[in-house]
C-alpha cells in the first residue's frame, strides 16, 4: 500500500493552488426574499481535481444573517467545479410575546410586541460554478448555489472574482 500511495503522489505536486474569492451574490428565498450576500472563500487544493475550502457568506438588508461552512470542492473537468459544503447558517429570529408577560410596564399594560434573538441552524451548500482564467492569477466563476436549511432551498446566483497565490 505505502509503494503504491508513493508512485500515485509522486506525480502530484503537494500543492497546486491556494486559492482566494471574493463574492457577490443574488440570493432568492422561496418566500421571495431577495437580496445581495458577500462572501469569502479559501480552497487549498493538494490535488488538482479536489480541494478543501473555508466559505463565509453574509447576507445583509432583511436577511442579516451569515453561512460559515467546510467545504469539498471537486474540480472534474476544465473549469467546471463541484462545491459540497456542510455548515451552520446564523439569523436573527422574531420572539412574539404573549399578553401577560413579566416584562410588563409600569402602567400595568402587557407587551405584545416583537423582540430579536438568533439562532444556528445545519446548512448544507451545493454549488456548481465554472472558473474563467482571466491570466495567471485570476479567474471569473458563475456560480449557482442551492443552500439546504430549515427544511428550505435557497437558490443563490452570483459571481465570484478569484485570485490564485
Amino acid at each position: 500500500v505505502r509503494i503504491l500511495l508513493e508512485v500515485l503522489l509522486e506525480g502530484a505536486p503537494r500543492v497546486v493552488a491556494d486559492v482566494q474569492e471574493l463574492q457577490a451574490h443574488a440570493v432568492v428565498d422561496p418566500v421571495s426574499q431577495t437580496d445581495v450576500t458577500f462572501g469569502l472563500d479559501y480552497e487549498l487544493r493538494p490535488w488538482r481535481p479536489v480541494g478543501f475550502g473555508l466559505i463565509f457568506d453574509y447576507a445583509g438588508g432583511d436577511l442579516r444573517e451569515y453561512i460559515v461552512a467546510g467545504a469539498v470542492i471537486l474540480h472534474p473537468i476544465g473549469g467546471l467545479t463541484l462545491t459540497l459544503a456542510p455548515g451552520v447558517e446564523h439569523r436573527p429570529v422574531e420572539e412574539e410575546h404573549g399578553e401577560e408577560h413579566e416584562g410588563e410596564h409600569e402602567t400595568g399594560v402587557a407587551s405584545t410586541g416583537a423582540s430579536e434573538g438568533s439562532e444556528n441552524l445545519f446548512v448544507f451548500r451545493l454549488g456548481l460554478s465554472y472558473e474563467i482564467e482571466l491570466s495567471h492569477r485570476w479567474s471569473l466563476a458563475p456560480q449557482f448555489n442551492l443552500d439546504f436549511v430549515d427544511g428550505d432551498v435557497i437558490e443563490v446566483f452570483g459571481v465570484s472574482v478569484g485570485f490564485g497565490f
